[in-house]
């Protein structure tokens, strides 16, 4: 809850956006998981400016503001925020890929509001493609050259993942035999080309996408799963608070 003394000070800040016609006041602490000191104990001097671009202009707030703001952000805010935080992660499906706290002063509808926001990735459904010898005359020289690295192979496996427009195949073929590993090698040009050409459209954009390929040795085969990702935000309220 606000004291009087920090209630007055909001009220100060909310003019100074008016006058100046600066709009909201926002901090934004990321990468929680390691930049503790950052979040649970920040500085008087991080709330003399926020994180909004305002045309390279630093706001340098007055002391007894910032002082203020510190204040309340450390009584209400900051005990808070891991507590929060594991809820969030808790209940997401796989581990988090981001970690954010926002710290907001809403000028326009006279609140504070504080918030811990998760991204994670979330995997789609499999998609596939099969290629035959008969069907793909490239096929034939892919499986004499997998023949040449190891003939007792019945099967090998490529994996691939890709995202933020790159991605690239592994840098090992692996071999087995009645699904068991018996070998990894570097992958030949003719097979990498081969890969590449093959990879579904849009493999390797945005958050991207992770598959294998699967060479048949004794059925003269190639299996392709690929699984794309999605990225995903979940967030949880800290606070939310009237200075009216």
């Amino acid at each position: 809850m606000l004291t009087p003394e920090e209630k007055k000070s909001f009220k100060q800040l909310r003019a100074i956006s008016k006058t100046a016609q600066l709009g909201n006041f926002e901090w934004e602490f990321e990468d929680l998981d390691w930049n503790e000191d950052k979040y649970l104990s920040p500085s008087v001097e991080i709330f003399k400016d926020d994180d909004v671009y305002r045309s390279g202009k630093n706001l340098n707030l007055p002391d007894s503001i910032a002082k203020s703001i510190h204040s309340y952000y450390m009584r209400e805010v900051a005990p808070k925020i891991e507590s929060t935080l594991d809820e969030v992660i808790d209940s997401i499906p796989d581990d988090p890929s981001t970690q954010k706290l926002w710290f907001v002063i809403d000028i326009k509808n006279q609140d504070i509001k504080s918030w811990v926001e998760v991204g994670y990735y979330e995997t789609q459904d499999w998609e596939g493609g099969d290629w035959s010898e008969d069907e793909d005359p490239e096929a034939a020289p892919i499986f004499e050259t997998l023949r040449q690295l190891n003939p007792e192979a019945d099967s090998f496996m490529l994996s691939f993942e890709g995202g933020g427009d790159s991605g690239s195949l592994a840098d090992k073929i692996e071999a087995k035999k009645d699904g068991n590993h018996i070998g990894s090698y570097d992958v030949p040009t003719i097979i990498q080309s081969w890969c590449y050409n093959a990879l579904p459209g849009g493999w390797e954009i945005d958050a991207g996408s992770w598959g294998v390929f699967t060479f048949d040795c004794e059925n003269r085969n190639i299996n392709l799963e690929t699984q794309y990702y999605q990225y995903e935000e979940m967030s949880k309220d800290i606070i939310e608070e009237s200075f009216q």
